[in-house]
This record gives C-alpha cells, sequence and structure tokens, in this order.
C-alpha cells in the first residue's frame, strides 16, 4: 500500500479505533502493575501515555517509525528512539517492564522480537501485552488463515491469525495471567491481555 495511504487513512482509522474509551479502559487495566524501568515497544502515537498508572513518571519507546506526535499536556517523559523491536539496542536485564499493545500482530519475525523483549527483562520482570490474535474457535481460526493475506495487505503488515499466547509462552517468558474478551469483528477483534514474568512466577 502507498504512504499516503499508510499515513493518511490506514493510521488515522487505526488510532481512532483504537483510542476508543473500550480500549483505553482495557489499555489502563493492563498497564495498571508497571513498574521500576519501563520499556514499551511499538510506541505508535503514544495511545498509552494517558493510561500508564499516576506514579510513572518516564519511559523509553522504541518504534521502527519517527516519532509521531504526541499530547504536549502528558507528564510523563519520553525518551524516544527509532528502533526494531527485533534487534533492540539495549543491554541484557536493562528493564524491570516491557510493555506491548497491539504490536506483536505486526512485527514481521514476531518471535525474535520476543527473544529480545525477555533478554532485556531484569530477573523476574514482567511483559505486560494487549494484543489481538487467533480465536480458539476453529471456524473462525479457519476464517482468519483465509483472510489473514488481504487483512495483511489492507491493515499494513498487521495479522490476524498469530497464536499470541503460545508465542509468548514459546519465548522463555512464563505467561502469569491472562484474559481474552471479544470486541467487534470476530476477525480481528479477540483481544489478549496480561502478564508474563522473566523466570518464575513470583
Amino acid at each position: 500500500m502507498s504512504s499516503f495511504y499508510a499515513t493518511k487513512i490506514f493510521m488515522p482509522l487505526m488510532n481512532r479505533r483504537l483510542g476508543s474509551r473500550a480500549i483505553r479502559h482495557l489499555r489502563r487495566e493492563t498497564l495498571s502493575g508497571v513498574y521500576g524501568d519501563i520499556l514499551e515497544i511499538g510506541f505508535g502515537s503514544g495511545l498509552n501515555l494517558d493510561c500508564y498508572p499516576a506514579q510513572v513518571c518516564s519511559i523509553r519507546a522504541v518504534d521502527v517509525l519517527p516519532a509521531q506526535v504526541f499530547s504536549a499536556a502528558c507528564s510523563i517523559r519520553v525518551c524516544y528512539q527509532t528502533m526494531s523491536a527485533e534487534n533492540l539496542n539495549f543491554p541484557d536485564a536493562s528493564f524491570d517492564s516491557v510493555v506491548s499493545t497491539f504490536t506483536l500482530c505486526s512485527i514481521p519475525n514476531v518471535e525474535a522480537a520476543l527473544r529480545e523483549i525477555a533478554r532485556v527483562l531484569k530477573p523476574q520482570g514482567t511483559f505486560f501485552f494487549l494484543e489481538h490474535g487467533k480465536s480458539q474457535n476453529q471456524l473462525i481460526a479457519g476464517l482468519q488463515k483465509l483472510l489473514d493475506p488481504l487483512y495483511n495487505l489492507l491493515a499494513c503488515g498487521c495479522n490476524v491469525n498469530r497464536d499470541v499466547l503460545k508465542l509468548i509462552a514459546d519465548s522463555g517468558l512464563t505467561l502469569q495471567s491472562f484474559q481474552q474478551q471479544q470486541y467487534g469483528f470476530p476477525i480481528s477483534g479477540l483481544y489478549f491481555s496480561g502478564r508474563a514474568v522473566k523466570g518464575r512466577n513470583r
């Protein structure tokens, strides 16, 4: 798709959808326990900024695209770097918390990104995620598989049929808690949120 479509059509539509009141509520629930040194991957236009707990005063943020405009009224200091989650330029065990919201669906090598997340987390650090992915309903999962190439094209690289929980578990992180909820269309609206820890459950 053209850069005009991506920046002038798709991105505004996506930000409107993922910035809705219902999704902001999910974001706040997901981020309620973040702590310490925080890294957010796939920062985008900063839709998480007003969803972090009040005690969060600074985060590191990375995205493959140059920084977009986000609210100047936000009290959180953002140290932004253009960087791929597949190759994070941070030392091992750098962060207490890593955050990903609606990002794993569009990373080309998502397995590499999750390995990097596990690497940069401190021992017992926590990965906080809110993603959409593959349905456990076989009929819907079949439709997701069938429609994924078209969805990938129209949604600028987003995939609807990734098994989010399995991908996280296979990365070496331990799922601590998770929930799934249906929002909107069945094909793209199955959301998974939760936490995974580096090492054993606390």
